[in-house]
């Protein structure tokens, strides 16, 4: 995506944008991951999230696990699709366990939070709270 010529980069950015796109969202077509892509400059979010990948994300390993107590005190609700293929269910299992004040809500869905059972509890999360 940063060598060769603009049109092999153009190709690489794209290629990347649309594997992220198309696990983004449960049930997302071609077409749709296609509409989505040319609706922004993919070029940028390819190019920003290799570089953060390839960093580790700027934390550590387990960071969030090996710190975990200093959110002891803080009311946690965690929504997570069941069908999500970017961050595994699995985490979401294991920092509700070991979270001291949290729920889960594992929902139909993808990663997406507009996904229609995510965005239904997430509004009901909100809702209850104010």
């Amino acid at each position: 995506m940063q060598n060769g010529n603009n049109e092999e980069k153009k190709h690489f950015a794209y290629e990347w944008a649309f594997y992220e796109i198309s696990i983004f969202k449960k049930g997302i077509t071609n077409e749709e991951v296609d509409l989505i892509l040319s609706q922004f400059p993919y070029e940028s979010l390819s190019i920003m999230e290799t570089h953060y990948l390839s960093k580790g994300c700027f934390i550590e390993e387990n960071y969030i696990l090996n710190n975990i107590e200093a959110l002891d005190a803080i009311p946690v609700k965690i929504v997570h699709g069941k069908d999500d293929t970017i961050c595994p269910v699995s985490a979401a299992i294991e920092l509700n366990f070991r979270l001291k004040n949290c729920e889960l809500y594992v929902v139909e869905g993808g990663h997406s939070d507009s996904e229609p059972e995510i965005e239904a509890k997430l509004i009901e999360i909100v809702n209850e709270m104010y």
